[in-house]
């Protein structure tokens, strides 16, 4: 919570657009769904995305009474849509968000309904969707990975401003990237895709395996002038938003007098400045510049004199359905003692560590995009050799290689790497406030942003501003 006497031009409003309920492929009624939004998740905004393929003429009746009923401005916010659910050689799952209490179905397919009578209202591809929308200002279509991911071929920027890159489905950073390297001006936000109806609080499901959706569902971040639906899109359509893998991580950005999102042409040095605000300490905010590192800032780092390695693996097997990559494994160090061991980042209650020694530590951990990890305290540094032991990545390196910028080990697929750094827990702080200068001679045009990383692993990644030129 933010108290000030001094008004803000934006609030900053939490909320989760992305879910759904039993009525499709979830647990619990879509009113307890949005009622678990606004009592139990806190949330400022919600949204509801059935499967267009499971969608009766019925439920989507229902909903668009529920949307109505519980949407109050100012207090708390209903969006009605519903999710395009073709398979990703005809566009891939894209969420339809309406700006008011009705919208007319036009599904993908009417693979799993009984009910044939409106079949010929169908759009597939996804080009005739955006054909049929084409000029519309009272709808938003935001692609995302789910059971299909979302084919970034198609593209309408009028209708598509945001894309989403992290749910309970996994993180999707992949999907950015893609967007920034076709040219796509789009912001970032974060959803839940939950399918136990606890949006904007989700938890990965009972269940461990291909099947289950694994980590913390995100959330997306809105800096509107107020809570409607008006300023909600308002906000999206200028990237003035962004997104965490489930923390209420704070960020502000300000560049050249503008926040997030805003386009940009500047006359010598490009300035970043803003603060952030965790919910456990800061471990890196970095300045991309199209999924670049630029510049960073490392509050826990360290040399070897903190005697604190923090070592995590994340990424995942493919970016189809099937990508889970189990990290189940150990390390052992080789040359000192382990003095103690802390788990960071593990989001399932199967996950962890499973077993500790003077030398060794073993866990369970299944990546989906997402990081896991451990720290661990050892007695000395010299002459010491680690050896990772899993399924993706088997390697030994001597602590010595390790610098003050880490050593990265590659382990293939969608993003696999294991990650080792000198951390210090003496300078753990929860608030940062950066100032990110990039010269002239060094700044050219392209998506810059900030990606923030917490001790626990939870993430944020703001909406890019986007540098048309530089001139000198």
């Amino acid at each position: 919570v933010q108290c000030t006497d001094i008004p803000q031009e934006w609030n900053l409003y939490w909320g989760d657009f992305h879910g759904q309920s039993r009525e499709s492929v979830g647990t619990m009624s879509a009113r307890d769904y949005i009622l678990f939004g606004r009592y139990d998740a806190a949330i400022d905004f919600i949204g509801h995305q059935a499967n267009d393929f499971q969608i009766t003429n019925a439920f989507w009746d229902e909903l668009q009474s529920l949307i109505r009923e519980f949407h109050e401005p100012g207090r708390f916010i209903t969006f009605l849509g519903y999710e395009w659910s073709g398979v990703s050689s005809v566009g891939g799952d894209r969420n339809i968000h309406f700006l008011g209490d009705t919208g007319q179905l036009r599904r993908s397919s009417h693979g799993l309904l009984d009910d044939l009578d409106d079949v010929d209202s169908d759009l597939s591809p996804v080009t005739k969707l955006h054909a049929a929308l084409k000029g519309r200002d009272d709808v938003l279509l935001v692609p995302h990975v789910g059971g299909r991911h979302a084919n970034l071929a198609y593209h309408d920027p009028e209708l598509e401003p945001v894309v989403e890159i992290h749910s309970s489905h996994g993180t999707f950073e992949w999907l950015g990237r893609e967007a920034v390297k076709r040219g796509y001006r789009v912001g970032f936000i974060c959803g839940s895709d939950v399918h136990t109806g606890r949006p904007g609080a989700c938890r990965p499901s009972v269940k461990m395996g291909e099947d289950a959706l694994g980590v913390r569902g995100g959330l997306a971040a809105i800096y509107a002038a107020d809570l409607s639906r008006e300023s909600i899109f308002d906000a999206l359509r200028s990237r003035r938003c962004y997104g965490t893998t489930g923390a209420r991580i704070h960020i502000w950005i300000e560049s050249h007098g503008q926040p997030m999102g805003a386009n940009l042409t500047v006359d010598g040095d490009l300035r970043f400045s803003g603060k952030v605000r965790g919910t456990s300490p800061i471990q890196r905010v970095e300045l991309l510049r199209s999924w670049k590192v630029v510049q960073s800032i490392h509050p826990r780092g360290s040399t070897e004199e903190s005697r604190r390695l923090r070592i995590t693996w994340s990424g995942a097997e493919s970016r189809g359905r099937r990508r889970s990559t189990i990290w189940t494994g150990s390390l052992r160090i080789d040359g000192t003692v382990i003095e103690a061991s802390e788990p960071v980042g593990f989001d399932h209650l199967g996950e962890g560590i499973t077993q500790t020694s003077e030398d060794q530590v073993h866990w369970i951990s299944r990546t989906d995009g997402d990081q896991d990890g451990v720290e661990i305290e050892i007695k000395n540094t010299d002459g010491v050799k680690l050896v990772f032991s899993s399924k993706p990545a088997n390697f030994q390196v001597d602590l010595n290689q390790i610098g003050p910028n880490g050593w990265k080990h590659k382990a293939g697929g969608e993003g696999r790497e294991v990650n080792i750094s000198w951390v210090n827990p003496t300078f753990d702080s929860t608030v940062l406030s950066f100032d990110f200068i990039v010269k002239a001679t060094e700044a050219v045009a392209g998506a810059y942003f900030l990606r923030v990383l917490q001790k626990d692993c939870e993430m944020a990644w703001t909406s890019p501003y986007y540098v048309d030129s530089l001139t000198e």
